[in-house]
Formats: structure tokens, sequence, C-alpha cells
């Protein structure tokens, strides 16, 4: 069968270090050899997380990794994503124009790439190359859904899509309609994410002196940080903390809750000691609304962590069995809400430490089963051609 080439597709530069990323350089670092590897990226740098030497990093492993430079018209073109955007793009802007012009360029990164066989998206603005029949196309963080079928606006982009005449919105993982049936990861419309071993090991520390929650994220406003400043600070207990780690929009809010004692914020720091600060605590508290399916979340509830999490998560199958432990709870962006289910969780922290000194451990993929389970759907997509 020769080489299988495949391109993950980021609208950011890899060393952003957020959590698509490191999705993508986990699968990078496990690549079987039957399989020839690529990253497409923009140059959307927000933070240099990971440092340049990930370039290098790459490039030993035999990852080849293309840069866009998107040009105006092509930029523009891709923004259009209303039905009165379409139709201006179509109708009142001079149409052969548009279309040409955007082709031809889709054809040059097309060709940059070796014609892959695959494509894995994370990121809508890539949609286009489900243009090109002879790709496999699969898109995993998509974020719109049409409101209802019954709605006729719906129903005509829907149809849009479905003509490849419109960029692909779909809110979980999506493939071409051939493969729906034969794979667990595609029956369940969604992916499960690898976990560091290191975290499934026993604890590091056993004290019964203070409870630690913990919030390891970007400081931005979706991922909830202040819902989870505001609720901590209700709570009266004086035996707790709240260690917080990550960097973003919102540092500076984050560096005057440190006037709580009770408060301590890290900062950005590198993944080894992050997995040592997790494994110390007891709770991690995640009211984001804006991931698709929360690697932070499933990692601190693999390291044995209770957890509180935003709702929206509740319908991940992966955290049913969580939830039926007791140790995942779900919340509204409500800090009274929060701040009674910190509670729950304090007096099932201080219980659980009454009867064990041990976590209750629930065995999860690791990122190694998590790569090879992938790269063995990848094949099977390919042999099925």
């Amino acid at each position: 069968m020769g080489e299988i080439r495949i391109v993950f597709v980021i609208d950011s530069d890899i060393r952003t270090g957020g959590g698509s990323e490191n999705v993508i350089l986990n699968l990078c670092r496990f690549k079987p050899k039957d399989f020839e590897v690529s990253i497409l990226q923009t140059e959307r740098l927000e933070f240099n997380r990971l440092g340049d030497d990930i370039i290098k990093d790459l490039g030993e492993m035999g990852v080849k990794i293309h840069i866009i430079r998107w040009n105006k018209d092509v930029l523009q073109f891709l923004s259009k994503n209303s039905i009165t955007g379409l139709i201006k793009t179509f109708i009142l802007d001079p149409l052969l124009y548009k279309v040409n012009s955007f082709r031809t360029y889709y054809r040059k990164v097309i060709t940059s790439l070796g014609n892959p066989q695959i494509v894995y998206l994370f990121n809508n603005n890539f949609s286009y190359f489900h243009w090109d029949k002879n790709i496999h196309v699969i898109g995993t963080t998509h974020n719109w859904t049409p409101k209802t079928r019954g709605n006729v606006l719906s129903r005509l982009q829907t149809y849009l899509v479905s003509q490849r005449l419109y960029w692909r919105r779909m809110s979980e993982m999506h493939i071409s309609d051939t493969f729906k049936d034969f794979n667990p990861v595609i029956k369940h419309g969604f992916y499960s994410l690898g976990v560091d071993e290191a975290l499934m090991q026993d604890k590091i520390q056993e004290r019964h002196d203070k409870v630690v929650f913990i919030f390891y994220a970007q400081l931005r406003e979706c991922k909830g940080i202040r819902h989870v400043i505001e609720s901590f600070s209700r709570l009266e207990f004086s035996d707790i903390e709240l260690h917080i780690f990550g960097d973003g929009e919102l540092r500076e809010y984050v560096k005057e809750a440190e006037r709580d004692p009770r408060i301590k914020y890290y900062g950005f720091v590198p993944r080894n000691f992050l997995v040592e600060q997790i494994k110390k605590s007891d709770i991690l508290v995640y009211p984001s609304i804006c991931d698709t399916f929360s690697l932070s979340l499933y990692e601190g509830l693999c390291a044995g962590l209770y957890a509180i999490a935003h709702k929206k998560f509740a319908h991940f199958p992966q955290f049913q069995m969580f939830v039926n432990s007791g140790r995942l709870l779900f919340t509204d962006l409500d800090d009274d809400e929060i701040a009674s289910k910190m509670k729950e969780t304090i007096l099932s922290v201080k219980k659980r430490w009454a009867h064990s000194n041990r976590s209750n451990y629930i065995p999860c993929m690791t990122v190694k089963e998590h790569s090879d389970s992938f790269y063995d759907f990848f094949r099977e997509i390919v042999l099925r051609e």
C-alpha cells in the first residue's frame, strides 16, 4: 500500500501549545513508519508556549510543516459565514474573480502538501478540502449547527454544505458518509483523547491539611476563570486553596485575586511541573463553555481528581463513568451554584481522607493508545478506497 499521506490542519501556529496543537503533537510523536505526516498551519501565534525547538523536534520526527499566508482576497472569501455574506460573495462581488482566485490558491496548497489522502481538520476555515473528492476529510472542533431543521435558512445552509458551496460548520466529528458505519469513533460522533501515563500513577502527596482546587487552562473569559475565582471567594473555609495555571488576557485579573491568601497563581509552567501539581490536587474546577471535548477535564478525572464542569460536557459518554462514581458534578455559569458544588466536593474529599489516602482511579486511554487507535482508523479509511 505504501506510505499513507495525512495532513493535520490548524488555524494557528503549532508553537501556541493549546489543546488542538498538543493533540497533533502527540499524534506526530507516535507516528507509525507507514505514514507520511504534515502539518498545515497559519501564522496565528497568540503565545509561544512550546518554544521554537518544537519545530526542530518535528523535523527530526520526519514531520513537514507548511504555512499558509492568506492573501487578502482569500481571507475575505473565507470569512463569509452568514447567508447575507454568501449572497454578497456569490452575487454582488465579482463572482468569477473571487472563485478563480481562491481555486488557484487552493490547488497550490494541495500540490505543496503532496496530494494527501487524508486531511484532519481542527478548524472550519479549512473546510474547502471537501471540494476535492479524492481527499478523505475528517473534522473535529466545529462549532456551528442549524438551530432547527425546520428553519428555512438552516435548511438552506445545510443544502449548500451538501453541495460543497458553503463552508462546513458541523458541531462534532464528521467524515464522508461512506465511512460512518464502520468505526466506533465515528459512530459516537466524537473522539476521546489520550492521557499522560504519569497522571494515572499514584498521587504524589498524602495529606489531610488542605483541600486543593486547581484550574489549568488559558486565562480567557470563555474558560470560566472569573466564575472559578468569584465562586471560590464565597467559600468561608480556611483549609482550602485554589491553584491557577495558565496565561492569557485575564492575567492581571488573576494576579489581583491573589489578595486572597488562599489563591495562588503560577502562570504558564512546563508540562512536567503541571502534571506533578495536578497529582497533588483534589478538585478540578472547569466551567469552560468554549471546549468541544475538554482534554483538561478528562485529564483531571483520569488523575483521580473530583471535578466541577459546565453542563455542556454532560452529553459525552466518556464522562458518564465519572458521574456514576460521584467524582464529576455539572453546573451552569452561576457563581452561587458553582460555590455550592465546591462545598459538596470539599466534603467528599474529606470523607475520602477518612477512609483512604488513595484516589479511586478509573483507567483511561493513554496518549499512545489513542494515537495507535487513530492511525488504525486512518489505515482503514485508505484500505476501503
